[in-house]
């Protein structure tokens, strides 16, 4: 009975290398946010200058807006290729 009740308390063995698992996926997830929010402004200016060469703009609100929607569309598709390639 003892013994029941500390398991359920505490976790067997199979809660602690849970845990562990989860704990090293969320420093994953930090780190990669991490590089991605350090990368954002990069990969902006970069498609915004794309497209100033391509388009001529005047309006900063357009040329924000076609430089998100740039980013986007070209990061869908890098998604939607990425489950393709990985679907048994």
């Amino acid at each position: 009975m003892k013994e029941h009740i500390k398991r359920f308390l505490f976790g067997g063995d199979s809660f602690k290398k849970d845990f562990i698992h989860q704990i090293k996926y969320l420093v994953i997830l930090t780190l990669a946010f991490t590089i991605a929010f350090s990368w954002r402004e990069t990969v902006f200016n970069a498609t915004k200058s794309f497209i100033q060469s391509i388009i001529s703009v005047q309006s900063l609100n357009v040329l924000s807006v076609l430089t998100s929607l740039t980013v986007t569309i070209f990061s869908v598709i890098i998604i939607w290729i990425m489950i393709k390639s990985l679907e048994e």
